[in-house]
């Protein structure tokens, strides 16, 4: 069963500001977590990951690094002999360890945990609050699976999304301007309004979102992975977003070429 894995800043800031927890200090200054999210639908043979974003959490100073890497990016496939094929095609090929894989080859990191989540769950996540706010940077709209709604969204003019609405607003990439570049702005987009809506909630509120929410976190990553002790110091998060920078190019099919000068400037934000 896919669980909810969008949650992780969020499942972060719970254990940092409440004291339920047994309190034990390790030495852990930074961590690396592959955030990915498998959008499956009834009648697909095979699940490709279409979100795929690689954090690093300082534990120091609350900061969050987090990467976009582009669904068809040309990369080495370390299921399939370092063939060259699309990154979102690895989860197919060869499931959650082919993807870790793959993308700890390319960043060149050794440690690297995850988290996943179905699309589908992001319905849960807003309705837990209700409905989200969010102000369009395009205009469009976009159908769900059965086709019986669309939702349509106005560049410009603000609205209260319910959880059905949001996943539409974050599936939607044929329609916009850039693809899924422009599709991965709204995902961050969703994901740091849900992390304002948590920092807003009370110390006993933020308990029940968090007991919620840990039976539909699907992680590897245990307590021994954090830093409790510096976790709990930290009054807010701080977020760099990057996306890796490239070209498109076709052979038989759309390839997204990485540059390489710009990835190894971003491999020096993890460890």
């Amino acid at each position: 069963m896919k669980k909810v894995s969008l949650i992780l800043i969020l499942f972060i800031i719970t254990i940092s500001l409440t004291s339920f927890i047994i309190i034990k200090a390790y030495d852990k200054d930074k961590i690396n977590i592959l955030v990915y999210g498998v959008d499956g639908r009834e009648n697909d043979e095979i699940e490709r990951s279409d979100v795929i974003i690689l954090m690093n959490y300082n534990f120091s100073n609350g900061s969050i690094t987090a990467t976009s890497i582009p669904r068809d990016s040309y990369v080495k496939i370390t299921c399939k002999d370092n063939a060259y094929d699309k990154v979102n095609h690895a989860y197919a090929f060869g499931g959650e360890e082919c993807l870790n894989e793959t993308v700890k080859q390319l960043f060149d990191i050794k440690d690297l945990k995850n988290i996943m989540f179905n699309f589908e769950n992001v319905v849960e996540i807003v309705d837990y609050f209700g409905y989200i706010e969010l102000t369009p940077n395009f205009t469009f709209c976009q159908s769900d699976e059965s086709f019986t709604n669309k939702y349509c969204f106005e560049k410009g003019k603000k609205i209260l999304a319910d959880g059905k609405q949001v996943l539409a607003y974050m599936r939607n990439r044929k329609s916009l301007p850039n693809g899924d570049f422009d599709r991965i702005k709204n995902q961050r987009q969703v994901l740091q309004v849900l992390i304002e809506k948590v920092l807003k909630l009370s110390v006993i509120d933020k308990i029940k979102f968090y007991n919620y929410f840990k039976k539909r976190v699907d992680t590897d990553i245990g307590l021994d992975d954090l830093n409790i002790k510096k976790l709990i110091n930290i009054k807010q998060i701080k977020l760099n977003e990057y996306t890796l920078k490239g070209e498109g190019f076709i052979d038989t099919y759309y390839y997204y070429k990485l540059d390489q000068e710009h990835l190894e400037k971003i491999k020096k934000y993890y460890i």
